[in-house]
C-alpha cells in the first residue's frame, strides 16, 4: 500500500543532536593570557621525542611558565628542557632557534607566550 505510512517519532526525537558547546578556557588560561608576553613561535614539533623547536622573539630561561596557543593547541608548560645548537641551556635570548621539551602536542605556527609571575 503505496499511501499507507506510520507517523514517524515525535518532533522532539527526530531532530539531531546539538553539537555539545565549545568548552571555556579555563581560569588559569585567562589569566595566563591576560599576564603574557609574546617570546616565540613553533617551526616544527616531534612528537616521540616529545620536543618542539622554536624560532624566539624574546627571553626565555629554565624554570619559566610558557602558554602555547594555536588553532587548536592552549597549553600553559613548565620551561624544564632548554637545548640552543644541541647543547643543553639554561637561558635563550631573541633570535635563538632552539627547541624545548614539551609534554603536549604543538603544531608548527603556534605561538608561545612567557607567563609573566
Amino acid at each position: 500500500m503505496a499511501g499507507s505510512r506510520k507517523p514517524g517519532p515525535p518532533a522532539q526525537r527526530r531532530r539531531a543532536a546539538a553539537s555539545p558547546p565549545a568548552p571555556a578556557a579555563t581560569p588559569a588560561l585567562r589569566i595566563a593570557a591576560a599576564r603574557a608576553e609574546p617570546v616565540g613561535r613553533v617551526t616544527h614539533y616531534w612528537p616521540r621525542a616529545g620536543a618542539a623547536t622554536l624560532v624566539l622573539t624574546g627571553d626565555i630561561a629554565v624554570g619559566d611558565t610558557v602558554h602555547v596557543r594555536g588553532h587548536t593547541t592552549d597549553d600553559l608548560l613548565r620551561v624544564e628542557r632548554l637545548r640552543r645548537a644541541g647543547r643543553r641551556v639554561k637561558r635563550a635570548a631573541a633570535g635563538d632557534e632552539i627547541t624545548l621539551g614539551v609534554g603536549v602536542r604543538v603544531r608548527a605556527g603556534d605561538r608561545v607566550y612567557r607567563v609573566v609571575p
